[in-house]
């Protein structure tokens, strides 16, 4: 068996079954040889690391919600008692929730509301505006309602640091400790 990265797959015109629930792969190549091949994680890597977290952060968000709606079911909020009636109120709390997507994709441009990530832009420029007229501070900090006190120290160094003239020595002597501490 070889692993292989998941583009290898798909290049050499080679044509792929699935074997069997483990995900090997197996085919015959052009040239009439068989290969074996075993996917796991095996990608290219070719998302960023901040959009593989915003990923991650949406399905986490839309798994929260369907979980809390499931529980509610559970401790006898549910319409009826017999599992007919807790699964029919399952399928319609999913139903309703895509219903109200297409809805607000369908409507949203005729109602001129913004996209979310338009007012989440605005509020943070909002935000970042004040900032930095209230208190003279550095228009690119952090937003935290209450930040622990470790990562107003890192926040501290980091703001004085930028001001003077970098020093490797600095960063060694006085952030490594800190973010240290921080992990």
């Amino acid at each position: 068996m070889d692993i292989v990265p998941a583009s290898a797959l798909l290049t050499g015109r080679q044509y792929f079954y699935y074997a069997n629930s483990r995900r090997d792969l197996s085919g015959n190549t052009l040239n009439n040889t068989n290969r074996s091949f075993t996917t796991g994680f095996v990608n290219d890597l070719t998302l960023e690391p901040g959009l593989i977290a915003f990923l991650y952060y949406r399905r986490w968000d839309e798994e929260k919600y369907f979980d809390a709606f499931k529980n509610n079911m559970a401790s006898s909020k549910a319409w009826g008692k017999s599992s007919t009636s807790i699964e029919q109120q399952g399928i319609l709390g999913i139903v309703t929730c895509l219903l109200t997507r297409l809805f607000l994709v369908k409507t949203s441009g005729k109602l001129g509301l913004d996209e979310d990530k338009n007012l989440q832009q605005l509020k943070h420029e909002k935000k970042s505006q004040h900032y930095y007229e209230v208190s003279g501070g550095i228009g690119l900090r952090a937003f935290y309602r209450e930040p622990s006190k470790i990562t107003k120290q890192v926040w501290h160094l980091l703001k004085g640091n930028f001001i003077r003239k970098d020093s490797e020595q600095l960063y060694e002597r006085q952030l490594r400790p800190v973010l240290t501490g921080y992990l």
